[in-house]
């Protein structure tokens, strides 16, 4: 029994001393604004990093001090804290850099961060370009891919268009995918460097075209999956209809080969273009209404593309 309260008493002193309190809180606590917060990004508790990686965030380029520590933290185990320090190090705006290198980081956790926060800068992280499209051919992680594939979508990359071209015709099927899901993703030149793929000897090859053009949204994309619904691989129309029916006034284009497709394809491709049918000219009869006109844009990619995003 003696034994027992003396480790209580020594248990009590211990959370009570002074001395229990971490060294690296009582530092922070004598630091101001964001060097406060840089101190405070090396917490032990995942929680105070996260807060101060969302202060940082809110600061914008006022943290650029922190994309130092904030590019360590996308690393973190934390995945709620590698969200914040990826949010942070985009708000800073001058993070692309510090992305760029953190995307060849031994750590999968810390690519995909770095991806996400490449993907939210969007534009402004055009440069990004080149290392993403390496990062993806290098990756092995399908999540992981996903995400760099979206980045480079984001950037909008156009440039490496001729690029993916090559890729698109690679022996290789998972070089072929790769680069087509990211042609999906950058506009009319996309689209058309999509069109070879429909036509490929490789079923998978052919379906993943489709699905390309389906995300890509923009008006060269329908008026390929309009022909794709006469393809004569019957397993592509059908898919190819659904996609349509997501285009909204971009798919315009294709309303005279779904009317055609609603009265004579087979009973699932009349049901999926029946569909497509009234989406789109739901959205038409709606922009007409509004008096804006055909909004439309004509050009190549980067101008005038109308995403689903746009007229839904």
């Amino acid at each position: 029994m003696r034994v027992k309260c003396t480790l209580a008493l020594l248990l009590v002193s211990v959370v009570i001393s002074p001395r229990s309190v971490p060294a690296r809180r009582t530092r922070c606590d004598q630091l101001r604004g964001v060097r406060a917060l840089i101190c405070q990004l090396r917490d032990p508790d995942y929680r105070a990093r996260r807060a101060a990686a969302r202060m940082l965030a809110r600061l914008g380029p006022r943290a650029a001090p922190a994309i130092a520590a904030l590019t360590a933290l996308l690393a973190d185990r934390q995945g709620s804290v590698r969200i914040a320090a990826a949010r942070a190090l985009v708000a800073t705006g001058r993070a692309t850099s510090a992305l760029v290198r953190t995307l060849k980081h031994p750590d999968r956790r810390a690519r995909l961060a770095a991806a996400l926060a490449l993907r939210r800068a969007g534009r402004s992280a055009r440069s990004a370009g080149r290392p993403l499209l390496a990062a993806l051919l290098a990756a092995r992680h399908r999540g992981l891919r996903r995400a760099l594939a979206a980045a480079l979508g984001a950037v909008g990359a156009v440039e490496l268009v001729p690029q993916l071209v090559k890729l698109r015709d690679h022996r290789r099927r998972r070089e072929r995918l790769l680069a087509i899901s990211v042609l999906g993703q950058l506009g009319e030149r996309g689209a058309d460097a999509l069109a070879p793929a429909l036509r490929h000897r490789d079923r998978r090859t052919r379906r993943a075209a489709v699905a390309a053009l389906g995300a890509s949204g923009c008006s060269r994309a329908a008026e390929l999956l309009a022909a794709t619904l006469t393809h004569r691989d019957r397993r592509l129309r059908v898919p190819a209809a659904k996609a349509l029916a997501g285009f909204g006034l971009a798919g315009e284009v294709a309303l005279p080969q779904l009317r055609r497709a609603a009265r004579r394809g087979s009973r699932a491709l009349r049901r999926a273009a029946g569909r497509a049918l009234r989406m789109i000219q739901h959205a038409v009869t709606k922009d007409r209404s509004s008096g804006r006109g055909n909004s439309r844009g004509k050009g190549g990619a980067g101008r005038g593309v109308v995403s689903r995003d746009n007229h839904r």
